[in-house]
């Protein structure tokens, strides 16, 4: 019988860590995706990450990925500069010991798919290549708005990139009108971990 670790986003109990950590423990959870502690995670100095990593350390809660907004980028914005801000949420992962960082593949106009998909993959090419470099596995989540909203693109992106990890969202694609039983089809060949809602 499989067995499954259960993680969460304690930030939707608080944006405080003590009170993250209190409410891991009253629900018997001892694995966390840090998404917002005081702020965004990936927005935080090498010394706060390493606080926060310690934190959670004495209180036994593991971490299951970096549950970053990285994708979350228009597919016009600049890319050579958002690569900091990737480069800053892989420094985030090693700080607070965690080789998976949860991420989205660009927000694209709904209209322009087809013409913006060659952009969306040599991107996400880019930042597979850095995050293999350091020894990060890129997890994909569908989401609305981006390439990977639809079980097709979902699909396309891990036939194209097969470094790309899955996350699978069945809500994401409820709210998209889409089917999540395609959804999971799609993402089963490299199924990293599922979101439950």
């Amino acid at each position: 019988m499989a067995q499954f670790i259960i993680s969460a986003f304690a930030d939707e109990v608080s944006d405080n860590l003590d009170a993250q950590i209190a409410a891991l423990a009253r629900n018997g959870l001892r694995c966390i995706e840090p998404r917002n502690i005081a702020g965004g995670i990936i927005d935080k100095s090498d010394e706060e990450l390493s606080d926060i990593h310690a934190g959670l350390e004495r209180a036994g809660i593991t971490l299951s990925a970096l549950g970053s907004p990285i994708g979350k980028f228009s597919i016009d914005g600049d890319f050579d500069a958002y690569l900091e801000t990737f480069r800053r949420a892989v420094a985030a992962c090693k700080i607070l010991g965690t080789p998976r960082m949860r991420m989205f593949s660009f927000f694209v106009p709904q209209e322009r798919l087809k013409e913006c998909r060659p952009e969306v993959l040599r991107r996400l090419r880019i930042l597979l290549e850095e995050a293999e470099e350091e020894g990060i596995l890129l997890c994909h989540e569908n989401e609305s708005n981006i390439y990977g909203q639809n079980p097709r693109e979902v699909a396309d992106l891990f036939c194209e990139l097969p470094g790309l990890r899955g996350v699978f969202d069945a809500a994401n694609y409820v709210m998209n009108d889409q089917d999540p039983i395609a959804g999971i089809e799609a993402t089963l060949p490299q199924l990293e971990y599922l979101h439950m809602k």
